[in-house]
């Protein structure tokens, strides 16, 4: 947005010169013979000639150097604003359980890690200024991507994740809540996250879920869990080595293993660290789970506006030196001396 001003707008008072000039022009003219200065008195009785239409072009060109003068002191300036709006992002960390378990195809056509990963990567993309990072856990915990704003790499890290990143099996929720946790910088005042995502309960890792939430509270991180699963469970496919062909794990007895949710732990993580629980039971409710906590952690927004001037007066200083050197010349080679 650009503007025009003056910033000593007072000068303006000395346009007040023109009309007493006017008037002291009239009134010594008819006092005082041979004006130094022109009046009109002077112009009417001034005999014909180049020097006559000098005379009456005077005027006009010294009350035209009086009013660029008064608009050099008044100092004009042209001007606009320029707004600087500055993200301050919030820091989140996504943790993903990558357990067999996650194989199991009851949220769409394709199995639990797969549609998960789309989720998660839409999530990202609709990220701006918020610094994301990347923990995968099963029976234990590892960092694929520190907080970091470049997205792209993050996702192509994602990619590349499945039921084989983490070697040892299991559900290590606890380790995955303290590595995300050492994650983060606690150097400046910044909002912390933790996207939780698992389908199964803690049965492995060294640290218990209730001594991960108390460093989080702590630390004041806000964790958000979702279970992933429908509440009966579902089957976990394997391929088995042997033949190549998909089974299901089975207990002692030959019956088949429903992997379920532990939902009071993850229920507890959330409400005790001042997140929320959620529970994803198809591909849908997933993607909603993750646009609703993309609602609820606002990133904070503040526009700098700052003014910039640029003076003009150099502009109407340089024309009235002109004018007033055309003055002096006229004066100089042609009216002087003249005597009325």
């Amino acid at each position: 947005m650009s503007f025009f001003q003056f910033e000593t707008p007072q000068a303006f008072i000395l346009l007040l010169l023109i009309p007493l000039y006017f008037y002291l022009n009239r009134f010594l003219s008819k006092q005082i013979n041979g004006l130094p200065f022109t009046s009109l008195e002077v112009i009417k009785k001034s005999p014909i000639g180049l020097k006559a239409k000098l005379y009456r072009f005077l005027l006009p060109l010294r009350l035209l150097i009086l009013v660029l003068l008064i608009f050099s002191l008044a100092r004009p300036q042209f001007g606009f604003e320029k707004k600087e709006t500055k993200i301050k992002g919030i820091d989140i960390m996504l943790a993903i359980d990558t357990s067999k378990s996650m194989l199991a195809e009851d949220l769409s056509n394709k199995n639990r890690i797969e549609t998960s990963k789309e989720v998660i990567s839409n999530f990202i993309k609709q990220q701006k200024g918020n610094k994301i990072g990347l923990v995968v856990f099963s029976g234990k915990s590892f960092t694929l991507s520190p907080l970091t704003l470049d997205y792209d790499i993050l996702l192509n890290q994602l990619k590349e994740v499945n039921v084989d990143t983490v070697k040892v099996d299991g559900t290590a929720i606890g380790d995955a809540i303290i590595n995300c946790i050492y994650r983060f910088n606690y150097d400046k005042k910044q909002t912390r996250i933790i996207i939780l995502l698992t389908d199964g309960e803690n049965n492995s890792g060294q640290v218990e879920p209730l001594s991960a939430i108390n460093v989080a509270i702590s630390k004041k991180v806000k964790i958000y869990t979702i279970g992933v699963g429908k509440p009966e469970g579902a089957p976990m496919p394997f391929r088995n080595p042997d033949n190549g062909v998909t089974e299901y794990a089975r207990d002692i007895n030959g019956n088949i293993l429903l992997s379920k949710i532990n939902e009071s732990d993850l229920i507890t993580i959330a409400d005790k660290t001042g997140g929320t629980y959620f529970r994803a039971t198809d591909n849908k409710a997933l993607q909603e789970i993750y646009v609703k906590i993309n609602s609820l952690e606002k990133s904070e927004v503040s526009t700098i506006t700052s003014k910039i001037y640029q003076e003009k007066m150099s502009y109407f200083l340089i024309i009235s030196l002109i004018l007033i050197l055309i003055d002096f010349l006229l004066n100089k080679k042609f009216l002087n001396p003249i005597r009325i």
